[in-house]
């Protein structure tokens, strides 16, 4: 065995010694390749020489042989240097989400509201509220619309919805009196969501309440499935086996809520 008392590159090889001093070949491991050992390792060859070998052969002498070590250490440095890497700049996505809607790029939907129009991308709007991922991917007439009508919010208000839902950032207005309107708007909207709950929107509903932490969204669901006759029919439903692999959380909720 070879100890390594710093960290080398380095190769060796292993020999057998017959009686005269002399490596014997057909006992001799080379290990060609430049290794890194460090202060604590150590190596060797695990097949060198089979014990039986070993004990016919004449060059076991008193219970003793002698093997050669050549160790080829190499000079060049082993320290490894740490690449410091540029410091990552502070994200601008909500910047390229802004452009995007601004542009009106690949925007596939439109909002009428208060006799002005919004374009919009379904994807964007789904991925940010669980409210426009039912309205736009469900089973309401929304999902296959090219047109949205909205009529119960201000065309500025919507904007800046809009804006929001793009960039995390509302525009500069009246903050307050916008959010005010904002949060009127969602929970407007979620409780119109609610009207909607069947079996077969019901479980994906729940799920995507239970993401977004929607929870007027998510007692809807709850008292909807109280009943035996619906939660049989939502079991049936698609959206329940993705529900169960999306929120598995829900079901111990779900049992709890329909023993109650």
């Amino acid at each position: 065995m070879v100890h390594i008392e710093a960290d080398v590159k380095a190769r060796f090889k292993l020999s057998l010694l017959d009686q005269a001093g002399e490596p014997l070949l057909p006992y001799s491991h080379e290990f060609k390749v430049m290794r890194t050992f460090r202060s604590t390792q150590s190596s060797g060859s695990c097949d060198f020489l089979k014990r039986k070998e070993l004990e016919m052969s004449p060059n076991l002498r008193d219970d003793s042989f002698r093997i050669r070590c050549d160790v080829t250490v190499s000079k060049g440095s082993t320290r490894t240097t740490t690449v410091q890497l540029p410091a990552l700049p502070p994200s601008d996505l909500h910047q390229h989400l802004g452009n995007l809607l601004s542009s009106q790029v690949g925007a596939d939907v439109v909002f009428d509201v208060g006799g002005e129009t919004f374009t919009a991308h379904r994807y964007v709007l789904a991925a940010r509220s669980p409210v426009f991922m039912a309205e736009l991917y469900g089973t309401t007439k929304e999902t296959t619309a090219d047109r949205v009508r909205i009529s119960d919010v201000e065309p500025e208000v919507f904007r800046a919805f809009l804006h929001f839902i793009y960039t995390d950032l509302l525009p500069e207005v009246d903050e307050a009196v916008i959010a005010q309107h904002l949060l009127a708007q969602i929970d407007l909207r979620a409780r119109i969501l609610c009207i909607h709950i069947d079996t077969n929107t019901a479980a994906t509903t729940l799920a995507l309440a239970e993401q977004h932490r929607c929870l007027l969204l998510k007692e809807a669901c709850f008292k909807f499935m109280a009943s035996p006759c619906n939660f049989k029919g939502v079991m049936a439903s698609d959206g329940f086996e993705h529900m169960m692999r999306s929120c598995p959380s829900l079901l111990k909720e779900l049992a709890a809520n329909i023993a109650a």
